[in-house]
């Protein structure tokens, strides 16, 4: 009798024990947490991407709490400069509680970030991924955290509901170094050349000729990014193999030179500008030379372009159609 009452006692001394001392079956759990910073760069204003991968569910009356090192300035950061998402599903930050959203508190003295929901099924009632982005990178974000101004290694920490966990920034002055470039432009020329002259129409009355000039429709047109010159030739090769004169103009049917027909009697002579005439020839004959370069190079520089041409009465008028007729090439180069 006296055996059975000690194991009794030992038995109500085991339950007062448990009643006094009850065992938790609640454990707070590591999650592995990033912190990515689109610049690790002392003072400068950068994005926070946080991520970590829930393993506990989320109960009645948990927070997600992100908590930034000393340094980290969160004073411009507002509650749309917040985004976060958990799965698949980007939740609803309000700055007020309102139901079905989560309240997005921000406290720039502690440097927190609080996500309280208005009910526990808004964060989610099973484990998911988590990723918040604070900074520009957040669909309606315009303001960023300012990094600290001292060079070191900060922490980011994350509570969320019994989970946590952290992670560190490594935040640095800058460096610089410099680049030597020594560059000079390509010398770069382009010409137009005065538009076709037609219906020119020569007088004869002297007999011992006639000057007779004929302004191009526009000018001889130079763009060039340094000194050049200009020169002009009868490279006209059609017209020489039919029998023509280098320089002069030769009979024309419409679609070619008449072999051996009828030439001017004296060569072409151009000018350009004020410049003296040269009397055309096969060989380039220098027109222009100019020792400006052009300030506008997208402009160019325009110079006004006569022809000129001696007739007198033993240059014949041409019947059906034909005319007297010449190609004048001109030639720009960069002067040496």
């Amino acid at each position: 009798m006296k055996k059975l009452w000690k194991i009794t006692g030992i038995g109500i001394v085991l339950s007062l024990l448990l009643v006094l001392f009850p065992v938790s079956t609640v454990f707070a759990e590591a999650v592995t947490v990033t912190d990515t910073v689109s610049t690790p760069q002392t003072s400068a204003d950068a994005n926070h991407t946080i991520t970590w991968t829930q393993t506990t569910e989320w109960s009645a009356d948990q927070t997600i709490v992100v908590t930034f090192d000393t340094g980290f300035n969160l004073t411009d950061v507002v509650y749309t400069d917040v985004d976060l998402k958990i799965g698949e599903s980007e939740k609803t930050l309000v700055d007020t509680t309102t139901a079905g959203s989560i309240l997005c508190t921000i406290n720039t003295g502690s440097g927190t970030v609080t996500f309280t929901p208005y009910s526990e099924e808004l964060l989610n009632a099973t484990t998911a991924a988590v990723e918040i982005q604070i900074g520009t990178n957040a669909d309606s974000g315009v303001n960023l955290i300012a990094n600290p101004s001292t060079a070191e290694v900060y922490t980011t920490s994350v509570t969320s509901g019994s989970d946590s966990g952290s992670d560190t920034v490594n935040i640095a002055d800058p460096v610089s170094g410099t680049t030597t470039l020594d560059a000079n432009p390509v010398p770069t020329i382009t010409i137009d050349a005065p538009v076709a002259v037609t219906s020119w129409s020569l007088t004869s009355f002297a007999a011992n000729g006639n000057t007779q000039a004929k302004e191009g429709a526009n000018g001889l047109e130079i763009q060039c990014n340094t000194a050049w010159n200009v020169a002009v030739k009868d490279a006209d090769s059609a017209k020489l193999t039919a029998g023509y004169a280098a320089g002069k103009m030769g009979e024309w049917d419409g679609s070619g030179y008449v072999a051996s027909g009828n030439e001017m009697a004296n060569a072409l002579k151009i000018k350009v500008g004020a410049e003296g005439y040269v009397t055309l020839t096969a060989a380039d004959l220098n027109l222009y030379a100019s020792n400006q370069v052009n300030g506008d190079y997208s402009v160019g520089t325009g110079i006004t372009t006569t022809f000129n041409q001696d007739i007198n009465y033993t240059d014949d008028v041409l019947e059906g159609g034909h005319v007297y007729h010449i190609v004048v090439t001109f030639t720009a180069s960069v002067k040496g």
